[in-house]
């Protein structure tokens, strides 16, 4: 892969750009998969009601006070089935995610980031835009990630083809068919990192139409996954605008993020002072969890040079965290395990307290009338303990299910126990 990947692949040689026949075997590649009902698709209708319906039924039914927060991660979880091949390459690694206006960069910065020229194509047009990972893996590759979770290995002339000048001469985009790339090479510096490229979620007044909202949705479905993010500014904003901020709190990134004032070969060191120090006061007031800002420019080897350090060392910042999650299915549903027994545990030792003061007013009580309302109301509190109870074990057994089922989908080599 490396600096030799567009070498291969500029338009005048590009197989796929030349020859009609190999664009059409690439189109019938991606597009002509039809879906199977399978052993593994029947797998996820089954998980799909265990989480949807039977649990989340119960569960709505409960009186348990983070049933909101579990709901929500019940539905992402079920999401996820559906990337199981993306999820088996991406789980052990922290996903930093680059995302910014179309245009702002983000390529570029990547490429120039990993030492991998061109690795990314750049120049994107707002059609051909799709998210796209890179990561270190002692086995290079170049996969397709459909949305009907298909796995695709492509060469790389075919995948500079499906991102770049492919929809301007056959008029076919790919966005729509397909979820991601991941492009593994075995030479990028950061070993247990995996980096998200994004579409721009604005695009240029001259392309917003109806697939420029697709592609806002689909930067922030896939933004959204990421453990840490980088959040690129064209210096020519003079700023992080509102657009930017309420795009980032949608996404609800919990971890510090880093903001990169790009292209700043552009202006003045003056100009680049006085844009840091606007933006710097501006996430301040607005109270985004910002790690710093730092310029940077993909052209300019100086500024390179000069920032490069500390964009060091924000990974080495994240090498240090101890709070760092990986997205791990298995993790997650032992986290709701863990939660929904300990709620239930206690609403059963309150009940339990409960029940034994009503006990002892009625051993002392002398009042036949009292006694007989304290009796009533002990047996009240006895059936809601019952049914507590009753609620703690379908919830297990539930669990046991979720996670017979999710051992076979993976093929129980995942490692995990639950």
């Amino acid at each position: 892969l490396g600096n030799n990947l567009i070498e291969e692949c500029e338009i005048p040689t590009n197989t796929y750009l030349k020859n009609s026949s190999k664009a059409l075997e690439l189109i019938s590649k991606i597009i002509g998969i039809n879906i199977k009902n399978n052993r593994k698709d029947k797998k996820i209708e089954e998980l799909e009601k265990l989480l949807e319906k039977d649990f989340l039924k119960i569960l709505l039914n409960t009186s348990i006070s983070n049933k909101i927060k579990i709901q929500d991660q019940l539905l992402k979880l079920t999401k996820k089935l559906y990337e199981e091949q993306e999820y088996n390459i991406l789980k052990n690694k922290i996903i930093i995610g680059v995302g910014g206006k179309f245009s702002s960069g983000k390529s570029s910065f990547i490429n120039c980031l990993l030492d991998m020229e061109n690795a990314l194509p750049e120049n994107q047009t707002p059609t051909t835009s799709i998210p796209t990972y890179l990561l270190r893996d002692e086995k290079e590759y170049i996969d397709i990630f459909t949305k009907d979770n298909h796995r695709i290995p492509i060469e790389k002339s075919a995948m500079q083809a499906l991102t770049h000048e492919f929809f301007n001469k056959y008029k076919i985009g790919f966005s729509s068919f397909v979820e991601s790339i991941i492009i593994s090479n075995s030479e990028l510096p950061y070993r247990n990192f995996a980096f998200l490229d994004t579409p721009g979620y604005s695009k240029p007044e001259n392309f917003r139409t109806k697939e420029s909202e697709t592609d806002k949705e689909k930067a922030y479905e896939q933004l959204k996954k990421v453990n840490y993010l980088i959040w690129i500014v064209d210096q020519n904003s003079g700023d992080i605008n509102e657009t930017d901020i309420n795009f980032i709190r949608q996404l609800k990134v919990v971890n510090k993020i880093l903001i990169i004032l790009n292209k700043v070969d552009k202006i003045t060191k003056e100009g680049v002072e006085k844009i840091l120090n606007q933006i710097n006061k501006t996430v301040k007031n607005r109270e985004l969890n910002v790690y710093d800002v730092i310029p940077f420019s993909s052209s300019d080897e100086r500024i390179k040079k000069e920032n490069f350090f500390k964009i060091q060392q924000f990974f080495d910042f994240i090498n240090n965290e101890n709070t760092i999650k990986t997205d791990d299915i298995f993790e997650q549903i032992s986290e709701i395990r863990k939660s929904i027994e300990i709620d239930i545990n206690s609403q059963i030792k309150e009940k339990e307290n409960e029940r034994n003061r009503i006990s002892e007013i009625i051993f002392k009580s002398n009042d036949i009338f009292e006694i007989k309302t304290l009796v009533e109301i002990y047996g009240e509190i006895m059936e809601e303990t019952r049914e507590l109870k009753k609620h703690k074990s379908f919830f297990e057994g539930k669990i046991v299910e979720i996670e017979k089922n999710l051992n076979e989908y993976f093929g129980g080599n995942n490692g995990k126990s639950i």
